[in-house]
């Protein structure tokens, strides 16, 4: 039989095994994950994305860390063609994993302006020498309503379009994507709902012309001035399908966003006081740290960003890619103990998608305006060249080379001021 002091001994022996295994995974595997970086960039959308881009083109050495909660990054004006069929995942989208940057998958929780520190839901945290803002907005979608704001949603709808919707939202994104849904299925039952008494208010007026006609030949049901307190379930059974009673019309929200979560939960005096939790930022887009005073390493850019004065600049794509390029041009400046440089938006046109190949366009001041066929494949040809790879622009020709744009049944027109 073994003696006591043997077991005491044998007992002891396996405590402390089991206690130097609990040390090395308090201290190195459960231990949460903090890093520095030269480059922090929240958010993996127009704006952070192509941020991040610049930089590494610009300053090659940089060390550069992308934040996203999805796994890749979309072209957002194209999530039209993609929820129609129209286009492919790899036309609409890449995989962040494919730049020249690295990627952390993972929702930011909170950030901290102060030590340039964003913490993750997991507990990680990252602080960067730069840090950049482009978390943009999030879809303010009620239950019983669909959502229309990401990849994610297109890719929903995508395999499940129904026989009747109502699509919520008469700005560009509820437009667009109703004339889509209706030219992808002459049958299916579409109305379009908007809250105030004109669609696309902040069109070019040959655009917003454009697309009231284009609503109406397809055959949309447009509803208008109806508010913002009415229900999902009141607009599913007030939609036009006189035609089958029995049918539940699903709800599309392309209606309203709010700055992401990290944002919102920032101290007021990083805010605007006009902006409904946008954040304030001087011209050369540098966070605001106190009335007067910025942070010459913190920006802030995209949709949850409001220039001094407001502007002419609105949230879109556009104004993104602009953006991104002043922005990187500071960081590198920061980096390297330069002067910043403001941004100044130039507009360079309007392109609005009225169905899978036709389009409207309005370039050059409004001096050059496209219709039909002629405008849709501008629009694609535009699109294709601001991909953010080689690789993705030549699977946005490909899959557009497929595409019969100019055929006689699409008509198409253009005119000049």
């Amino acid at each position: 039989s073994v003696s006591p002091q043997r077991k005491r001994k044998k007992r002891t022996r396996r405590n402390a095994t089991t206690m130097r295994w609990l040390f090395f995974y308090v201290f190195f595997v459960g231990r949460q994950t903090t890093a520095l970086v030269d480059t922090l960039v929240l958010g993996g959308g127009f704006a952070g994305t192509y941020t991040a881009l610049q930089v590494r083109r610009l300053r090659p050495g940089t060390s550069v860390t992308v934040v996203d909660e999805r796994e890749r990054f979309a072209f957002l004006p194209l999530l039209y063609e993609y929820a129609c069929g129209v286009a492919s995942l790899d036309e609409v989208s890449t995989p962040f994993s494919a730049f020249d940057f690295d990627f952390v998958r993972g929702t930011v929780d909170s950030f901290d302006p102060a030590t340039r520190t964003a913490t993750l839901a997991n507990g990680d945290t990252l602080t960067g020498k730069t840090v950049v803002l482009a978390l943009g907005k999030e879809s303010i979608c009620p239950a019983g309503a669909s959502p229309f704001y990401r990849l994610e949603d297109a890719e929903a709808l995508r395999g499940n379009l129904p026989d009747t919707c109502v699509v919520v939202g008469g700005g560009f994104t509820g437009v667009e994507l109703a004339c889509h849904l209706k030219a992808e299925n002459a049958k299916r039952n579409v109305t379009l709902v908007h809250r105030s008494a004109r669609l696309v208010p902040s069109a070019a007026e040959h655009n917003r012309a454009a697309a009231v006609a284009a609503l109406n030949t397809l055959g949309v049901h447009v509803r208008l001035g109806v508010g913002t307190g009415t229900t999902p379930e009141d607009l599913a059974a007030d939609s036009d399908d006189s035609e089958d009673t029995t049918t539940t019309a699903k709800v599309i929200w392309t209606a309203g966003a709010r700055p992401a979560k990290p944002l919102r939960e920032l101290p007021a005096v990083h805010k605007s006081s006009k902006g409904k939790d946008l954040l304030a930022v001087d011209a050369a887009l540098r966070l605001r740290l106190a009335p007067g005073d910025v942070d010459r390493n913190v920006f802030a850019l995209g949709d949850a960003a409001r220039l001094p004065g407001g502007g002419d600049a609105q949230s879109s794509a556009q104004v993104a890619l602009q953006q991104a390029l002043v922005a990187a041009r500071n960081v590198a400046a920061y980096l390297d103990d330069r002067p910043a440089v403001p941004f100044k938006y130039v507009p360079l046109g309007e392109l609005v998608a009225l169905g899978p190949r036709d389009g409207t366009a309005s370039l050059l001041g409004a001096g050059l305006n496209l219709d039909g066929a002629v405008a849709g494949l501008a629009r694609r040809l535009v699109y294709a060249a601001r991909m953010p790879t080689p690789a993705q622009r030549l699977t946005s020709l490909s899959g557009l080379a497929s595409k019969k744009y100019l055929s006689s049944s699409s008509s198409s027109s253009s005119s000049s001021k």
